[in-house]
């Protein structure tokens, strides 16, 4: 588990299907390139949190523990690592290893530096993973 010091602002949410024909880039796309759209007039970054139905919105979330504290924790069956805030790291009492501080940049490009990381028992259900 990995410890990120600086709290990260709104993520972006974009949905292709939500968005008009003239957000698109215009040029022959490439089928391994990410999609981008422009923001329109008003827009910001996290405006879709506000703006789509709220059943868009269903993520992978489920009740579990990390170091016998429940928690809720969001299955991302493609992470190598999982990152959380120094607050809820203090709130789960981890034995934190510091060491240099590591930019990374997740969602959005948005950079974050992590400055330590744990090792923790995580419960889902009867097992532990």
């Amino acid at each position: 588990m990995t410890v990120f010091q600086d709290s990260s602002p709104d993520s972006t949410n974009l949905r292709s299907d939500n968005v008009r024909a003239d957000n698109v880039r215009s040029e022959a796309p490439d089928p391994d390139a990410p999609i981008e759209f422009r923001l329109q007039p008003g827009e910001r970054y996290g405006w879709w949190e506000d703006h789509e139905p709220e059943d868009a919105h269903e993520v992978a979330m489920v009740h579990g523990a990390v170091n016998d504290c429940r928690t809720k924790i969001l299955l991302d069956t493609g992470a190598s690592v999982s990152m959380l805030c120094f607050d809820f790291a203090r709130k789960l009492k981890l034995k934190l290893r510091t060491h240099k501080r590591m930019k990374v940049s997740g969602l959005g490009g948005v950079p974050t530096y992590i400055s330590a990381h744990a090792e923790v028992k995580i419960t889902l259900g009867p097992r532990v993973v």
